[in-house]
């Protein structure tokens, strides 16, 4: 559905759209509560928002620009001006008039990398009030992420990555932690660097809509030449949102798991995650890459050295007798889609490309390894 040359003033949206896909272009929104909820592949194209007019009558007390979705949708922010949004004193929260929301209650219902904007301006809007990012402990609120192809949303002149106040964000030294939005912000335009989502899981453990909720059973966090932690904690729901062209280490409180499985949601083309995990010396394995729908089916075969795990297509792995290391990549067809407009895009979520790892460790509740493992950071990168 395509909306055109459209204002909207006094509502509580300006236009809800719960379809698959929505396009509104030449668009103004005045003294709403929120200028626009959208669903499915969503743009909004050549806008204006003002926050608060001159109209003393305007009904609602708290006004927000656009908040982005938790899960599964697609959403474009371009070319639009945010204007006469104004702090009414209530700092970082939902309950002030702020232009880029959050949405953080669920763990159940995680970002992945689901949201981009592209030319975005101000006026009359203090600095304070571009992002709102209330932190929860959950996942929604420690994968929140969008990326800015201009970098205008946060006052930068190059495309950045936003991701939420959690370290596993900090992807390299030159990210800056926005205290006062209480997200970090990173550069985009780095070689192989796009949002990453992974579905891991281990049968029984770790799931869709695993429960207890929040229930931390331990960390997913970066590695490399670096000593500060860089992480955050695994719960029983299923999903984790970072960075490709990064590290990842998992290290579960209950030790090493004899399966698991990761289904790469996102990894373009041309990218991908190192992904390590701690297991007993000796262990062996048994790994498959699986293309869903379909008979495709490769055996993972082990390789002597991490640099020849780093130089392999994705289909190797490699064990040091203490890290068992994969090179995660996406080798299906959707691993190029995209929903592109106004100068940004945001890559397809897809469930096709799985791995799935099974160890010979000896287990007598066939979930973990009887052997404990330590937490040891991983000595290659």
């Amino acid at each position: 559905m395509k909306f055109t040359n459209t204002k909207t003033f006094m509502c509580r949206a300006g236009i809800d759209h719960w379809g698959n896909s929505v396009e509104i272009n030449t668009f103004e929104s005045h003294d709403a509560e929120i200028s626009a909820m959208v669903f499915g592949s969503a743009w909004i194209n050549n806008a204006i928002v003002n926050g608060r007019s001159n109209n003393t009558n305007t009904a609602f007390g708290t006004t927000q620009g656009f908040q982005f979705y938790d899960t599964w949708t697609q959403s474009i922010v371009s070319n639009t001006q945010f204007r006469n949004f104004i702090d009414n004193g209530k700092g970082n929260t939902y309950d002030n008039n702020k232009v880029f929301v959050a949405l953080t209650y669920s763990d159940t219902f995680k970002p992945q990398g689901i949201s981009a904007v592209n030319n975005i301006t101000y006026q009359n809007v203090d600095r304070s009030l571009y992002i709102a990012h209330p932190t929860q402990d959950t996942g929604s609120s420690r994968y929140f992420n969008y990326v800015d192809y201009s970098g205008s949303s946060v006052g930068r002149n190059y495309p950045v990555l936003v991701g939420s106040h959690s370290p596993f964000w900090k992807l390299d030294d030159d990210c800056v932690f926005e205290d006062i939005w209480n997200v970090w912000v990173c550069k985009y335009n780095v070689t192989g660097r796009y949002v990453a989502n992974l579905n891991f899981g281990i049968p029984g453990v770790i799931y869709y809509d695993g429960q207890p909720y929040n229930n931390k059973l331990g960390n997913c966090s970066l590695f490399g030449d670096f000593d500060d932690f860089r992480g955050a904690p695994v719960t029983h729901s299923a999903g984790i949102t970072g960075a490709t062209g990064t590290n990842w280490y998992m290290y579960l409180n209950d030790g090493a798991p004899v399966k698991f499985s990761i289904g790469t949601y996102i990894i373009p083309l041309g990218s991908n995650v190192i992904f390590a995990m701690r297991y007993p010396a000796g262990t062996t394995f048994n790994g498959t890459c699986t293309l869903n729908y379909s008979s495709y089916k490769k055996a993972l075969t082990a390789v002597s050295s991490f640099a020849d795990l780093k130089k392999g297509d994705g289909l190797q792995y490699f064990f040091d007798n203490k890290h068992l290391y994969l090179k995660l990549v996406d080798n299906s067809v959707k691993a190029t889609d995209y929903f592109g407009r106004g100068g940004a895009r945001v890559y397809d979520v897809n469930n096709n490309f799985a791995y799935s790892i099974t160890s010979s460790c000896a287990s007598s509740d066939k979930t973990w390894c009887d052997t404990p493992v330590s937490d040891l950071k991983p000595a290659f990168w």
